[in-house]
């Protein structure tokens, strides 16, 4: 379900829709890329499989399936009694808000990934405590991630390496203290410090980009790049972008890392020809700016080609621009099923 912000600040979307979450008033899926019309100031917008949570004019908004609305509405409804809301992060049942540099949670907390100290589930938006300076956050069924000072906070599940603590309440990961991009994928994590790129847990797809398929247990760095600005990862890719350059490693079954194949690569490769200046990875796709126009990554698409590449039959798609100008600066928080299941 990919969501986009246009440089005019109107917000398009297309995909499945059985719950609404695309937010036009029906539940039809839509197979073309439509303007979601009411909303002329959305500057941050976040997805999962069922529903849809965004910002116009600093105020919040949501569509689909939830705890209250459990066949879904179509029609965006305001949460009430928040302005000034500067970004929005999507984990299905979870949603997370910074508002002023403070960091706002509800939703499913049965691991302790809201970080409020309890495992309750939360139906009120509720301000994490003792954190006024959080800059960027991540969340996915198990666990958040967030930067609070310059420093990485997690919360919330450990099982199977995902990078959790095992602990409600908000835990400062190593003694890391410039981190200035973290993204958690189903089951990993991966953040920038000093430049420098460091992965953490489940790499049975490669998608810790170490040149091998074993779990890591503690953060470790990437060699080779010494100037990483921004990181995001999907179910089991990563895409992060070094000197302007873009790569990725990962799962790639479904074209998703733009290489024309769809084998899976584990030492971290680029995507040439591009300028990157964002990324943001999804569960089967990505999605990139470079020279202010977007591309997505994906199989299915309009550009597809059906290839045959040793041995195996799949659909080709490299990057492929969608015809809208992007937002700047790109900032969705956002992923879907596979990264927030």
């Amino acid at each position: 379900m990919p969501a986009f912000i246009s440089e005019d600040n109107k917000l398009f979307v297309y995909g499945r829709n059985e719950y609404g979450q695309l937010g036009l008033g029906h539940k039809n899926t839509v197979k073309t890329l439509t303007q979601l019309e009411g909303f002329d100031n959305v500057t941050s917008v976040s997805t999962s499989w069922s529903n849809m949570i965004f910002v116009n004019n600093g105020e919040l908004f949501y569509c689909g399936k939830s705890d209250n609305y459990l066949d879904g509405v179509s029609v965006p409804i305001k949460i009430q009694n928040f302005t000034n809301v500067s970004l929005v992060h999507n984990a299905r049942f979870s949603n997370l808000f910074i508002i002023d540099n403070k960091l706002f949670v509800y939703g499913h907390n049965r691991y302790g990934q809201l970080g409020l100290g309890h495992n309750n589930n939360v139906n009120t938006p509720t301000q994490v405590n003792g954190f006024d300076n959080v800059t960027s956050v991540s969340c996915v069924k198990y666990r958040m991630a967030f930067i609070n000072d310059k420093k990485l906070f997690i919360c919330g599940c450990d099982h199977r390496g995902r990078f959790g603590l095992g602990s409600n309440i908000p835990t400062q990961v190593g003694i890391f203290d410039n981190v200035t991009s973290v993204s958690c994928g189903i089951s990993h994590t991966v953040f920038v410090n000093n430049g420098k790129l460091f992965v953490y847990g489940n790499n049975y797809h490669g998608q810790l980009g170490l040149g091998h398929n074993k779990n890591i247990h503690i953060p470790i760095q990437v060699d080779g790049f010494d100037n990483v600005t921004e990181v995001s990862c999907g179910e089991a890719h990563t895409a992060f972008i070094n000197d302007g350059k873009l790569f990725m490693c990962g799962i790639n079954s479904d074209g998703r890392l733009g290489f024309g194949h769809n084998e899976p690569v584990i030492v971290p490769k680029q995507i040439k020809n591009f300028n990157v200046t964002s990324v943001v990875c999804e569960s089967t796709y990505t999605i990139f700016t470079s020279d202010d126009k977007l591309f997505m990554c994906k199989s299915i698409c309009d550009k597809s080609i059906y290839v045959e590449h040793n041995g195996s039959s799949y659909y080709e798609c490299k990057p492929m621009e969608i015809p809208i100008k992007p937002y700047i600066p790109f900032k969705r928080f956002k992923r879907t099923k596979s990264a927030r299941n």
